[in-house]
This record gives structure tokens, sequence and C-alpha cells, in this order.
């Protein structure tokens, strides 16, 4: 992150490793989930960039419905939905979409 967003006016949020060293942006810490939907609301774009797989980070639907343009990698798996995580509707029926997939698999 440091590397691509040294430039730019970021916020950090949430835990860091420890011993990281933070160079760049503003960092915030932890804060209350109650919060949580504040700074998104206020956020152009939410960076989610795991190192390791995230099949399905509730984070990154949460920012996508506050109106964030999500930032990811190939693996943050929510980004391979074949359907607008912004949009509230494509979350209803999800359960028979799931297993209508599934099915198609086999």
């Amino acid at each position: 992150m440091r590397q691509r967003f040294a430039a730019s006016d970021i916020h950090l949020i949430g835990r860091i490793v420890p011993g990281a060293k933070l160079d760049f942006g503003r960092y915030i810490g932890q804060v209350p989930y109650s919060e949580i939907p504040r700074w998104m609301n206020r956020a152009h774009n939410f960076v989610f960039l795991p190192r390791w797989p995230e099949p399905q980070g509730r984070v990154v639907a949460e920012a996508a419905l506050c109106g964030c343009t999500i930032i990811g990698n190939d693996k943050v798996g929510a980004l391979s939905f074949d359907f607008d995580l912004a949009d509230p509707s494509s979350y209803g029926d999800v359960e028979d979409s799931f297993w209508d997939a599934l099915e198609a698999l086999t």
C-alpha cells in the first residue's frame, strides 16, 4: 500500500501489523464498529488488499453499499461476483442463486 498510495490522501483505519512503519497517509487506528459507516460514507474509495484469500469479506460489501469504489486484488472473493455489490437489490435471493450456480458446475 505504501508504494501504491504514498502520494494519496489516504486514511488507514484498523489494526496494523506489529512493527509496521506507517510513513504515509493518516493513521486513525481502531474505531468502534458503530463508527465504520460514518467513515465509509465519507470515503470515495475503499482499499482492501489482503495477503491471503478473503472469500467473502463482509467489509467489502459494506463499503460498496456505502458508495465506495472498491480497490482490491485477486484475493478478494467478493469482487468475483457477477453482480453490482453497491446495489442493495443484488443481495436479495442470493441463497438460491448460490445453490443454482453450484448445481450448474456438477
